[in-house]
């Protein structure tokens, strides 16, 4: 999944773009035979379905697979990409290592995770408006009380089972303790163990 080509500024050459989503290379990989290049994720399931170049139909193996030349890989790092989120006002213009990271932390992001004042809980930025406290909080109450019920029971199966083998281990004791009252070779064997 490459780059949105809608957020590239200026022009980009086709050699750039990945035949397969048809954005911009991302992680760009290379065939050794054909020389297609396309975006490492997007060759990757296609070649779970299909053994060839989606380009020229050639035969392409992952062996067949390398990173993109430098001449490409400084093609594509001198483009320039706006913030998705410009609509909502952020004005940055990225590299498109930058590109990533930046989206992940920008303050425009709808879906970045903020933190309310009130319940202190984590929400996307969108859903705060939404966003009830007490809801929410007897949402995680109730599931903790599940849990809770969950860990009592296999607490009663754990306590069942373990007074099973303290009664199987006292029968043993009774049954060493007459083997030995009975046999003098057994008493030894018994003061051994």
């Amino acid at each position: 999944m490459g780059f949105d080509i809608n957020y590239i500024i200026g022009h980009v050459d086709e050699e750039l773009i990945c035949p397969i989503c048809t954005d911009v290379l991302e992680t760009p990989v290379q065939s050794l035979h054909c020389e297609h290049a396309f975006c490492r994720v997007c060759i990757e399931k296609w070649m779970l379905l299909k053994k060839q170049c989606p380009v020229d139909r050639s035969e392409l193996l992952p062996s067949h697979l390398a990173p993109a030349s430098r001449l490409m890989r400084n093609m594509l790092g001198r483009l320039q990409i706006r913030c998705p989120f410009s609509e909502n006002d952020c004005p940055l213009i990225l590299s498109l290592d930058d590109y990533r990271a930046h989206v992940l932390i920008c303050q425009f992001n709808p879906k970045a995770i903020v933190e309310c004042k009130n319940c202190l809980m984590k929400v996307p930025k969108d859903e705060l408006p939404d966003h009830n406290c007490i809801i929410e909080l007897r949402k995680i109450v109730q599931d903790q009380a599940t849990e809770i019920a969950v860990l009592k029971h296999s607490q009663g199966d754990h306590e069942i089972r373990f007074g099973y083998k303290i009664r199987d281990l006292e029968f043993l004791q009774y049954y060493l303790a007459a083997l030995r009252s009975t046999s003098p070779f057994l008493r030894n064997v018994g003061n051994q163990l």
